[in-house]
């Protein structure tokens, strides 16, 4: 009986060590990012209980002296020298001089196709309630491509393809979730005998941000630090076409605990200054067609490892077009952590910014975030329950993103 509750006793023990070893194995291979980023000549540090060996295209390791600029490579990650945790994607960029920003910009974006942001019943020539886009397999998010092989761009092109093929039925080419799919979809007729599919689309959207940086070198910028999401399906935008503009801030709407502010704004020109090439989770990126926009002078950036706590500022526009610089503290920082935007805590402790505004505000995400003299990352998010703190993004993230459209 004895030997019974000790070998019971022993597997409980076992099953225990096994889920703890599970559980601490999956932190170790969370805690370490998918992708790291290094400029050139600067040493891999990810830790100190992690190594890492980093694979030649012919196979054997390579040293930190070997890695060329524009260049990507994969690390074997271990742990404490022997324990392997994964493979890591090592893209290295050219350290540069950016010009940061801060400035109000309106956004216009143009989607690539059109986007679904909702699927509805409407009432048939025969009364009766019905969606041929829902029965066809149409959800919320795809992005329409093309209808019987037209590309379509705006809800006009759609009404008149399917109002013109006289209730046959059309092909619609979608893509969702990244991937491409041919749906066949009945329009019917309408109360009004008008052939419709039964979804309610998107084409367009524009909104006020603030500009992060202008590299003098490539003659790019970026912004926003984050990607502009629909607000209906909470999907990244795919980009057709698009542009920035120069914005006057007119009025504040102070943040409080539970209720984020906003800045509102108006366009200052019908000029654009840049046009929008990329829209992702880093944010937005492309080309500048005007620099006049950009004073200041260019400063250095600094790599994830070189931000730390303690002070640092950040350049933002609440009043009209003017940009100034606000005191914040740097409350914590994720240097090795698989996140993309979320890079480090950040307090607002100006006193001036914080009567103003309450804190971090709706349109101030891109906002350049300095340190030390460099430019170490950007605005990205605010905390709803407290709105003095949010979340901003290292640099190096942001540049890597900027340098996949030159």
């Amino acid at each position: 009986m004895k030997k019974q509750v000790n070998k019971k006793i022993f597997l409980i023990v076992l099953i225990v060590l096994s889920a703890i070893s599970v559980s601490t194995g999956a932190a170790i291979v969370s805690s370490v990012p998918d992708q790291i980023i290094l400029f050139e000549n600067q040493k891999l540090n990810i830790g100190r209980f992690y190594t890492f060996d980093i694979q030649t295209e012919t196979g054997g390791i390579i040293t930190d002296g070997e890695l060329k600029n524009d260049s990507t490579y994969f690390a074997d990650v271990k742990f404490a020298g022997f324990i392997p945790v994964k493979t890591v994607k090592v893209s290295v960029i050219e350290k540069t001089k950016l010009i940061p920003g801060g400035e109000s910009i309106g956004i216009k974006l143009y989607t690539d196709g059109l986007m679904v942001v909702g699927v509805s019943d409407f009432e048939t020539a025969e009364g009766q309630m019905a969606s041929p886009a829902r029965n066809g397999g149409i959800k919320t998010g795809d992005i329409i491509k093309k209808v019987n092989g037209q590309a379509v761009n705006d809800a006009t092109a759609l009404s008149d393809i399917v109002e013109n093929n006289n209730g046959q039925q059309v092909t619609v080419d979608i893509c969702r979730n990244g991937n491409d799919i041919e749906l066949k979809l009945k329009p019917m007729p309408d109360s009004k005998n008008k052939y419709k599919l039964g979804m309610w689309i998107r084409s367009s959207v524009a909104g006020i941000g603030t500009m992060t940086f202008y590299n003098p070198q490539t003659k790019t910028y970026g912004a926003l630090g984050h990607g502009i999401t629909d607000s209906d399906t909470n999907n990244v935008v795919p980009v057709g076409r698009g542009e920035v503009i120069p914005a006057k801030i007119t009025t504040i709407k102070k943040s409080e605990k539970g209720i984020p502010g906003e800045l509102r704004g108006s366009f200052a020109s019908e000029t654009g200054i840049g046009k929008v090439s990329v829209n992702n989770g880093c944010g937005i990126y492309g080309e500048v067609t005007d620099n006049s926009v950009f004073s200041g002078e260019a400063v250095e950036i600094a790599s994830r490892d070189e931000v730390t706590e303690g002070k640092a500022y950040i350049e933002t526009c609440i009043n009209g077009d003017e940009v100034d610089k606000f005191e914040i503290e740097i409350q914590r920082v994720s240097h090795f952590k698989n996140v993309e935007t979320k890079c480090m805590v950040i307090k607002i402790t100006d006193p001036l910014l914080l009567e103003k505004a309450g804190g971090i505000l709706q349109g101030m995400s891109g906002s350049p975030i300095l340190q030390n003299g460099k430019l170490v990352g950007a605005v990205t998010h605010v905390f709803v329950n407290d709105p003095t703190t949010g979340y901003g993004i290292f640099i190096e993230n942001m540049l890597a993103e900027s340098e996949k459209i030159r």
